[in-house]
């Protein structure tokens, strides 16, 4: 008779996991965010870009920053603009 046993995965293995997933998902997203905003700002909506960016830094600074200095190339320049705001009043 076969019986099966219940794998049990540490809490910290499970962590790990996902944190190495957000790492590899982490650049794709950031494409996508700055995609999302150079399109606001194309359509001529430069308080709601501005408002979003800003809703960014206020959710997580560091990894605002990371998308800023992974994806300034892919920005525009009113985009990098309202970015190097946000660092000033910040500091």
């Amino acid at each position: 008779m076969l019986y099966s046993v219940p794998m049990v995965i540490p809490k910290s293995v499970i962590r790990a996991g996902l944190d190495l997933l957000g790492q590899a998902a982490a650049p794709m997203a950031g494409r996508a965010v700055v995609a999302k905003w150079n399109a606001l700002m194309r359509a001529g909506e430069l308080e709601r870009a501005r408002s979003q960016i800003k809703l960014e830094f206020l959710r997580n600074r560091d990894l605002a920053r990371l998308i800023y200095e992974k994806h300034r190339g892919d920005m525009s320049d009113e985009v990098a603009a309202i970015f190097e705001e946000m660092v000033q009043q910040e500091a």
